[in-house]
């Protein structure tokens, strides 16, 4: 699973001036998620699935603690490869512990993006290449 680090980090305000505070706000949260997978889609190489060929159809996020603006690790995996749509889980952590984890659904969508399209073969065998097998669990 690949792991990237990097800053949960404010948007400067209207003004361009840093914005106080140590908590991330859910939107910041949500743009850090993206920027992980869109690394991982970069790392398949030569542009195999670039994050414009993409819409989001589904994200949900379980907080297990209060993100801050501060780096981060993020393991993003690919859990599942559908005929044009993908699912990530994306964790997150801080200080040593998992502090959120994100499920996010995106679909190959066409030019005009008014409806899915198949990935290509190609595209399939780089997501599988990368995908990791989802474990059952049991009650």
């Amino acid at each position: 699973m690949p792991v990237y680090s990097r800053l949960v980090g404010h948007r400067p305000g209207s003004d361009g001036a840093d914005r106080p505070g140590a908590h991330a706000p859910y939107y910041l949260v949500v743009e850090s998620v993206t920027d992980a997978w869109e690394q991982l889609l970069r790392d398949l190489g030569d542009d195999v699935l670039t994050p414009r060929e993409l819409g989001v159809v589904r994200i949900a996020f379980d907080y297990r603690h209060e993100v801050f603006v501060a780096p981060a690790e993020f393991e993003v995996d690919v859990v599942r490869v559908g005929r044009s749509s993908l699912e990530f889980a994306v964790r997150l952590h801080q200080g040593g512990r998992v502090a959120a984890e994100a499920q996010v659904v995106v679909a190959r969508v066409m030019g005009d993006r008014s409806a899915s399209r198949p990935f290509s073969d190609r595209q399939r065998a780089a997501l599988e290449a990368v995908a990791v097998p989802v474990t059952a669990t049991t009650d």
